[in-house]
């Protein structure tokens, strides 16, 4: 609970210029820095924690854990550094070929915290309209030398020559997730205005940016969870960018009202002055069991929850819906009769790839004990999932 503690004072003062709660330095042993370490670079917060640390020299800069953050911190630069580059890049391609297109995450909340190299991104996000895509994706390799990975179920992930990941997104979520929420999602482009100077790049308006943040987070939480950084996001959206879930009425259509209320809540409670309660603090536990993308166990103890049972669980994940695996298939939109072949194509992928040591975990963690099955259920319906 004392890194949790430490950890917690540390992202308040970088983001809100807070001081500490209580004297950190005498708290800070090898073993904590250590334990502070492993949690926040879980959350993708290494970087933060480590320039709260050296801005207030409670470090020795040449102790290895010193030289571990330091490292963090010149990563997260870095990487900045290459994310920016790119993104004058696609931005000028994608102008001068006239394709309409949306930044989204990281690359547009980023401007609502103290410095922007703060707000860490693991690749690029950028919707293109659907009748776009394959174009797109052919002009990015031709003319900036992106190379394809993989494609998944509503998006292709490219490769940039400096090796960063950009995933073209030609929807902003999966088929297979709730039906209102897809429905709204699937309604951006009716969101989106011309950027001030932006040739052909787009904006969403506030209530959709804020919807698809909810609703992306809300995918994490089903999925396993999401790091504390969505909820530095949260936080700084709600009072930077005064955006939220008040008079929002797509929370209220896409059924995600409730969990966008209790995130505020938690991020509240992170990084401003809300006492937790019950439900915040069950949130937390969740949240912090995992990392900036969850845990396969979390995601398998909520799968059940979810489904109704271990073995509904089960079948789902071996047996995705059509409207996924067309995505993942392009073959089967127009030969759906193939899909019994496709199912074992997939299987064949997953054996023979690392997907497979990830499936065998997933199945162990089905196991949960009965306490882990309840509270992941009072979880879901608190936040209304």
């Amino acid at each position: 609970m004392e890194t949790r503690m430490i950890l917690k004072e540390c992202l308040r003062w970088v983001i809100n210029n807070t001081q500490p709660s209580f004297d950190i330095k005498n708290s800070l042993s090898e073993d904590c820095l250590k334990n502070l370490y492993k949690l926040s670079k879980a959350h993708d917060v290494a970087h933060l924690v480590g320039y709260f640390l050296q801005k207030n020299q409670l470090i020795d800069s040449k102790t290895e854990i010193s030289k571990i953050f330091k490292k963090e911190l010149n990563i997260a630069i870095y990487r900045y550094s290459q994310i920016e580059y790119e993104l004058v890049q696609i931005r000028e391609k994608l102008a001068e070929s006239r394709i309409p297109f949306i930044l989204l995450k990281g690359s547009t909340i980023r401007q609502y915290y103290p410095e922007p190299w703060m707000r860490t991104s693991c690749d690029i996000d950028v919707l293109v309209k659907r009748n776009d895509h394959k174009k797109t994706m052919k002009f990015l390799e031709d003319k900036l030398g992106y190379k394809f990975v993989v494609r998944g179920s509503h998006d292709v992930t490219m490769e940039t020559q400096s090796g960063l990941s950009v995933e073209l997104h030609y929807q902003l979520i999966e088929e297979d997730r709730c039906p209102d929420m897809v429905k709204i999602l699937n309604d951006v482009w009716s969101h989106a205005t011309i950027k001030e100077g932006g040739n052909c790049e787009f904006v969403l308006d506030d209530k959709m940016f804020y919807f698809y943040h909810m609703a992306h987070m809300a995918k994490h939480v089903l999925n396993g969870g999401t790091g504390l950084r969505s909820f530095i996001d949260t936080y700084l959206l709600n009072t930077k960018a005064n955006v939220s879930a008040d008079n929002n009425e797509l929370l209220e259509k896409g059924k995600l009202k409730k969990f966008a209320l209790e995130s505020q809540r938690l991020a509240s409670v992170w990084f401003g002055d809300l006492q937790a309660d019950e439900v915040t603090n069950l949130f937390e536990n969740y949240v912090l069991s995992g990392g900036v993308l969850g845990t396969i166990q979390n995601g398998a103890v909520i799968g059940q929850s979810k489904k109704g049972g271990k073995i509904k669980y089960l079948l789902a994940r071996l047996f995705p819906p059509y409207s996924s695996l067309k995505e993942k298939y392009p073959v089967l939109k127009k030969h759906w009769y193939l899909t019994p072949i496709f199912y074992l194509v997939r299987w064949f992928e997953m054996m023979f790839s690392g997907r497979f040591n990830r499936a065998v975990t997933e199945v162990k963690a089905m196991n949960a004990d009965k306490e882990k099955l309840e509270k992941a259920q009072k979880l879901l319906k608190d936040l209304g999932l």
